[in-house]
């Protein structure tokens, strides 16, 4: 599979290069095979970035064994995985009932230090707050996205659910407030 995939890379540079003569793709194309008992694994969103800030080695993945096709994929939890592209480790920090094929659990990075996803607490969506050893720092509000040193935005991830794949499953039939809340952490 993976000279598979290298060998449509080099087509897809060749025929950029053909259509474009004067544009020349040199950037190199590394393929990181992830080893794992794992068969589902997933970076999450693309407005958030896995790779640990100043380091591109640590990568944070979501890692489940659950097939897009299951009768019922929600009710299984993703382990919450650090990376390191370098030895090829994978280590499992954490793990989450909240998240969906569109965005994942919003995993991502607050800092070098810490990470932040959504989870639910019991029947409450929040946001849990990791460090690198998988100690839960925090639970607040559910996450949406980075807002500067110590602040994260939340949204009501209710009205999310009701209507489109990028809420959770579980909220479907709860009450939302429709509101975007700033978080200190």
């Amino acid at each position: 599979m993976k000279s598979y995939i290298v060998h449509i890379i080099k087509y897809l540079k060749l025929k950029i290069e053909m259509a474009f003569p004067l544009f020349k793709c040199r950037a190199a194309v590394d393929i990181i095979e992830v080893c794992s008992p794992y068969k589902s694994i997933f970076c999450g969103y693309y407005d958030l970035s896995p790779f640990r800030p100043n380091e591109s080695n640590l990568l944070l993945l979501h890692c489940s064994n659950i097939k897009p096709y299951d009768s019922d994929p929600y009710s299984q939890s993703q382990k919450i995985a650090l990376y390191n592209i370098k030895s090829r480790e994978l280590r499992e920090l954490n793990s989450t009932s909240a998240w969906n094929w569109q965005q994942g659990a919003r995993l991502t990075w607050l800092n070098a230090d810490q990470i932040v996803f959504n989870d639910f607490y019991g029947d409450e969506l929040v946001g849990r707050v990791i460090d690198l050893e998988g100690n839960n720092l925090i639970h607040g509000r559910p996450f949406y996205c980075n807002f500067g040193i110590g602040r994260y935005l939340s949204c009501d991830f209710v009205g999310l659910s009701m209507y489109s794949e990028y809420g959770y499953e579980k909220l479907r039939t709860a009450q939302g407030t429709n509101n975007l809340i700033l978080v200190d952490y």
